[in-house]
Formats: C-alpha cells, structure tokens, sequence
C-alpha cells in the first residue's frame, strides 16, 4: 500500500505511534515479569497510562477538526450527523466486534474463568460499550475501557452541538460552548465521585474512576477544545509551538517530581488524584499539539516507520492484550529465568503483533474504512 506523505501530518503519526508503544511496551513488560524492579513497574505504569491519554486528546484534536468543519455551518443537517456517526463507525466498530468475538471464542475454547465475571450476565455490555459506564466490569477484554469512552465522546458531543445549532447565531460560538460545557460537566462528575468515594489504593482509583465512562469522556474534549483553537486562532497556535511544547514538558516532568516528594498516593492527596490529575495530564499532552500538528516531513525510513505504526495502531491495540499475550502466556514454551529468554519472547511477541496488525490493518481495517466513501454511503446521507 503505497502512503501519501503529502496529506499526513508526521507529528501526529509520532503522537500516535508513541501511543501504541507505550501501551505495548507497559503489558509486555508484564509479560516478561519485570514485576522484581520497582523502577520498571513505575515506569511501566506511566508509559501505559499516557499512551491511552494520548490517544485520547489526540483523538479529540482530530475529530474535533471534523465535526467543527462539518456541522458548524449554516445549512448542517441531520444527515450531516448521521454521516459523520457512520464514518466514524466504519472506523472504529469493525475492528472491535470482530477481536471481541475472537476473544470470546478464545475464551470459551480455553475454557477459562475470570473473577467476578458472569458470561452471561456482563458479557452483553461489551456490544454496547457499556462494560465500563458507570462501574468496573473489565476482568475480559480489559483494553475495550478505553473504546468506551471514545465511543460515548463521539455520540454525546455532535449529538449536543446539533441541538444547539439553532440557538446561536454564530455557529463557532455553539461549538465553543459545547466543548466548554462538556468539559464542566466532567468536571462536576469526578467532583461528585470524590465526594462520594474515599479510595485508599491506586488499582481503586485506577477500576473505579480513571476507567469509568462517566467520569473520563473529557479526555476527548481537551482534544476538541485544541482544535477549535487552531482553527479559530491560527497564527497564536502556531507561534512559538516548539517553545510551548517544551514548556509542557517541563512541566509535566515538574509535576512527576512533585508527586516522588513526601506522601502523594490516592489517600492521602484525594483531591488532587480525583478531581485535578487527570485534566491536568490532559492539557499538558494538548500542550504539545501546536507544535506536532505543525510537523511535516517528506518520505524516508523514519517517517516510514512511524507512519505505518500509526497506520497500524488500531490494530495493534486490539490484538496486543487479550488476544496475543494471552495466547503467548498460554503456550510459549520456555521457563522466563534467564534474561536471554525473556528477550526472544519479547522479541518474538512484537514480531507477531507487528505481522498481525500489518494483515489486519491491510484486509480487514483498511477495506472496511474504504466503505465510508462508498457512493451508496454518500448518496444515502446527501440525498
């Protein structure tokens, strides 16, 4: 598949690409049992954690650009909407049904039993993205919580702005204030769970708020919040890019260093874990988009790489935990003692989630995605 560097933006093919290795990278090192080094665990951690935050706004940057470019106008539609839903869908739902039913036959073949996970009473919310909406229910398929928040993002924001449309005038302004309000509204939930929680661990914090549809849908919306920026704003987003994404760095490190200092766990900081960090981490990551939206690069081995990690990250998310390495926990053949095995199983895991998502990207994802520009699918909706 030949790539058109021209229409790609490199800074966010890094932003994604990053994404996916973090993520990767954060289960393999389980996989691999760094769990004796403390510093690897931490690190682990992290690196999982952001790569999903940055999905997230980067996400929102994108589709943000989208809906305010097809629905903030005067003659938008309903089909407008509904066009936009399906192009959406076309994107993403493919891809998750098919690993959730793969998963599934995995698991009934196995034969294998999760704690405080009924088959037949939980297994249904996964089709509706609704496994993690207000509570935890993620012992199967545990990398979908983040699915579901994009998911309800993408249905609750459009929906929002459509229905304002009417009462503003000015049509940028509507968007604005959806964006603004979405974000105090999330705002107002993780202010209500803190009000209502008291938690004591890190997995607590990490099951019952930072997973949980709810409370993490603006996660999407600083993302949004960027876009209207740079399309509203042009020259400012531009200026001085590279100096606010160092300065975010900065503080992103500041802040790393502030949490290592004295007591700063979940019990003992409750307002700062439930109600400020995860904005926080949000818009020091949109932070840096000024000056990653701006990076364009011509074709080369680096670009190459990058892109296609891009390209293939989907993929790589669905099938990297539940799917591979379950199946590598299940039947690779060696004892993990010596460093040298870890490294060929590690080696060994990429290899095939690299081969994997490259096949799934190319004969099922890329197919499926060509469908929203299908003429049938374009007539219907501009009819």
């Amino acid at each position: 598949m030949k790539i058109d560097y021209q229409r790609r933006i490199f800074g966010l093919d890094l932003m994604r690409a990053c994404a996916i290795i973090f993520v990767v990278l954060a289960h393999l090192g389980y996989l691999v049992s760094f769990t004796e080094h403390p510093l690897a665990i931490y690190l682990l951690s992290q690196m999982g954690f952001l790569g999903v935050e940055l999905f997230f706004v980067l996400s929102g940057f994108l589709i943000g650009r989208i809906v305010y470019r097809g629905l903030v106008k005067e003659e938008a539609s309903i089909s407008d909407l509904g066009y936009f839903w399906v192009r959406r869908w076309l994107r993403t739902l493919p891809n998750y049904y098919l690993m959730l039913l793969v998963n599934i036959l995995i698991g009934l073949s196995v034969g294998y039993q999760l704690t405080q996970f009924d088959w037949q009473r939980d297994l249904w919310k996964y089709f509706f993205f609704l496994q993690n909406f207000h509570d935890f229910h993620l012992p199967f398929f545990p990398e979908s919580w983040s699915l579901s928040i994009e998911e309800f993002a993408y249905l609750l924001g459009p929906a929002l702005l459509f229905a304002m449309l009417p009462l503003f005038k000015n049509k940028n302004k509507a968007f604005l204030t959806m964006v603004l309000g979405i974000l105090v509204l999330f705002l107002a939930t993780k202010i209500i769970f803190h009000l209502t929680h008291d938690l004591s661990t890190l997995t607590q914090w990490n099951d019952q708020l930072k997973a949980i549809v709810i409370y993490r849908i603006d996660a999407i919306y600083y993302g949004m919040l960027a876009a209207w920026l740079s399309l509203n704003y042009p020259t400012l987003w531009k200026r001085n890019a590279a100096f606010s994404a160092i300065l975010v760095s900065l503080l992103f490190v500041a802040l790393q260093l502030i949490m290592g200092q004295g007591d700063f766990s979940v019990s003992a900081k409750p307002v700062f874990w439930n109600v400020l960090y995860l904005p926080l981490i949000s818009i020091l990551i949109a932070g840096h988009l000024p000056w990653l939206s701006g990076w364009k690069r011509e074709s080369g081995l680096w670009t190459l790489l990058i892109t296609r990690l891009s390209l293939w990250s989907y993929s790589m998310y669905l099938l990297h935990h539940t799917f591979l390495l379950y199946l590598f926990e299940l039947w690779w053949p060696w004892q993990m003692e010596s460093a040298f095995a870890k490294a060929i199983l590690a080696f060994v895991y990429l290899a095939s989630l690299l081969l994997l998502a490259a096949g799934l990207y190319r004969f099922y994802e890329l197919p499926m995605m060509k469908l929203r520009d299908h003429p049938r699918v374009r007539r219907f909706f501009k009819k």
